[in-house]
């Protein structure tokens, strides 16, 4: 295998904050189906390991395995003082009893690893309960070729309920960060259990949570993790609700307070939250972002994640169903945008600009909406658009009906 230099900047950035705390992880259990590296002098088959993290180092139990055709077992010990980092290791060395492969005059020579994968297996891990990293525990396979490590059917699962299933490849070709291509999947989670490892405040927001998507890029030590990435994600989140006490959600609601009587609440009920999050350098867009309920919130949003503190562009619609008055209720135009429904409209749109704690909202006026709103939120808008012109086009003909009748 070539060298692989990106070992040093994955170590520190799975690094935990406080060396001198316990470690995340509690055990991990990997099994290498085989493994071949000039530093091992001979091969290694069938290896299984049992790894038990600790406060700056590691104790490995070598449970069993193949290693140049003998028997091996044994414990090794990784202590990472700052001073003087020691490795102590005892191995016991055996016969390995002749399987029927070498009865019959092989040498294994069917598990050889192909030309540039040179380790392969699979791995468990258990967590400790930690509020912010809401893990139980984590299954999957492995395999490293030239240097590029690659794990399939990964499956994690979170505490109390919610599966995370990936697929990846992280690059180890870099002395200065790692190459990062994965794709993911969340389901049956809740909201504010994975809050904290997605970067929201867990008192943001609650409900079923579930989510797709990838990322490509670099990752690199002691800098924002979504610096240099790319990517979309598909979120959806149910029966839950949003505080309205950031910031703001407090100048939105305050704009808002002459038609919206959930203003003065402290959170929000709603039945879906919808959005697809595009990953662009830092830098977090969303054209479709969808809040449903008795309030509905429509928002086209962009935020710099690279300026502190994050800077937010947006357009916000929100939108009140309200029991509609007489005049709407004889219109069938709202009928027909509105199938089934006996609720009228009522909302307006708002601009947002600023630091994402202390932004500017400013109400859109009519005749910008129609040309400065993005279709995909403009929906709600259009009805009342419509519903205004369609007034127009009914005046007109009046008018024309009774001029004709006149002549």
């Amino acid at each position: 295998p070539p060298p692989i230099p990106g070992l040093s900047p994955l170590a520190q950035i799975l690094e935990p904050p406080n060396r001198s705390a316990m470690p995340p992880v509690k055990a991990i259990g990997v099994v290498f189906d085989y493994l071949e590296n000039p530093v091992l002098y001979w091969p290694i088959h069938d290896l299984h390991l049992y790894i038990e993290p600790l406060r700056r180092g590691l104790q490995v139990g070598v449970r069993e395995g193949i290693w140049g055709g003998a028997a091996v077992e044994g414990e090794i010990v990784w202590f990472d003082d700052e001073v003087a980092p020691t490795v102590s290791a005892q191995l016991k060395l055996a016969p390995h009893p002749p399987s029927d492969e070498d009865a019959g005059g092989g040498s294994h020579s069917s598990d050889l690893p192909p030309t540039r994968r040179w380790a392969a297996g699979r791995f468990e891990l258990d967590f400790r309960p930690r509020p912010k990293l809401p893990f139980q525990n984590a299954a999957g396979f492995f395999r490293l070729e030239d240097d590029q490590l690659r794990a399939d059917e990964v499956e994690i699962r979170f505490d109390p309920q919610g599966q995370l299933a990936a697929r990846g490849v992280i690059g180890l070709q870099s002395p200065d960060h790692i190459e990062l291509d994965v794709s993911l999947a969340l389901t049956e989670a809740r909201l504010e259990k994975v809050a904290d490892f997605i970067r929201i405040p867990n008192t943001l927001a609650t409900g079923d949570f579930q989510a797709t998507g990838t990322l490509v890029g670099r990752v690199t030590p002691r800098v924002s993790f979504i610096a240099d990435l790319e990517g979309r994600f598909r979120t959806e989140a149910k029966n839950g609700r949003v505080q309205t006490n950031v910031p703001l959600f407090l100048r939105l609601a305050k704009a808002s307070e002459g038609y919206n009587p959930f203003s003065d609440e402290d959170e929000l009920k709603f039945e879906t939250m919808r959005a697809t999050i595009g990953f662009n350098d830092g830098v977090l867009d969303s054209e479709d972002f969808e809040i449903e309920g008795p309030l509905r919130v429509f928002a086209n949003a962009r935020i710099d994640t690279n300026i502190r503190p994050s800077d937010i562009r947006a357009v916000v619609g929100i939108f009140l169903f309200r029991a509609p008055n007489q005049i709407l209720a004889s219109l069938p135009l709202v009928r027909s945008i509105l199938p089934g429904s006996k609720k009228g409209l009522v909302g307006a749109y708002f601009r947002v600009d600023g630091p994402i704690d202390q932004a500017d909202v400013e109400a859109l006026p009519l005749e910008s909406l129609m040309s400065g709103v993005p279709d995909v939120i403009k929906a709600p808008f259009k009805v009342l658009g419509e519903l205004f012109e369609s007034s127009d086009k009914q005046k007109n003909k009046k008018k024309n009906k009774k001029k004709t009748e006149t002549e």
